[in-house]
């Protein structure tokens, strides 16, 4: 055998195995997260025609125009959305914040028409003097909306935590759609604002 393939040969050592071990199996975890992971700074990205399985890391991921179906969206913790999230067709959002100190943003999360949103232990904020005409959500005119285990709260209100600074609307289900159309569950409203033309049900 040539000195060549008496080095290609010639077997592993401990530190080498070692190295292979623990890359495998932070491609493993990795694999286990999603089939696509956005890191801070980076946009959300829909890389499938359908069913887009993202996770996003934690810090500030600007907004998000749903444009796919099925789409889910897993947030690490402090995983934030900074900028106005629409919701054109069925997505799901877990573990997520949607956080603005933009008082002229009008919403937080719009949820268009034709369109159902989840949106499962996510927390909405905003500054604690944001005007009465700005929202939380917005349901459109024939989308639907669930929030299950969510929290609702101002930011930067130093005297009360989470109170808004004046009455206002946190979550508006259009006029025209039913209250069924739009259920706020087990979730928790710090802000005073109120939830209109929904069902709410075990919401504190």
């Amino acid at each position: 055998m040539s000195e060549f393939r008496k080095v290609l040969a010639r077997e592993r050592d401990a530190s080498e195995t070692a190295n292979d071990t623990l890359t495998s199996s932070v491609a493993d975890v990795i694999s286990q997260l999603g089939q696509s992971i956005s890191r801070q700074g980076n946009p959300i990205i829909e890389d499938r025609s359908v069913n887009s399985l993202i996770y996003a890391l934690s810090g500030e991921h600007g907004g998000l125009s749903v444009e796919k179906e099925g789409t889910h969206v897993d947030g690490a913790i402090g995983a934030t959305f900074n900028r106005r999230v629409v919701v054109g067709k069925h997505a799901t959002f877990v573990g997520c914040v949607f956080d603005t100190m933009d008082i002229e943003q009008a919403t937080l999360v719009t949820v268009q028409g034709g369109a159902k949103a989840l949106f499962v232990n996510c927390r909405f904020q905003r500054n604690y003097s944001t005007p009465i005409t700005k929202t939380y959500a917005t349901i459109d005119l024939t989308g639907k909306a669930v929030f299950l285990g969510c929290t609702f709260a101002s930011s930067n209100n130093p005297s009360v935590y989470g109170v808004m600074n004046a009455a206002g609307n946190i979550v508006v289900n259009n006029a025209a759609n039913a209250a069924s159309d739009c259920n706020v569950i087990g979730s928790v409203n710090h802000t005073t604002w109120s939830i209109i033309n929904s069902t709410s049900t075990g919401t504190i």
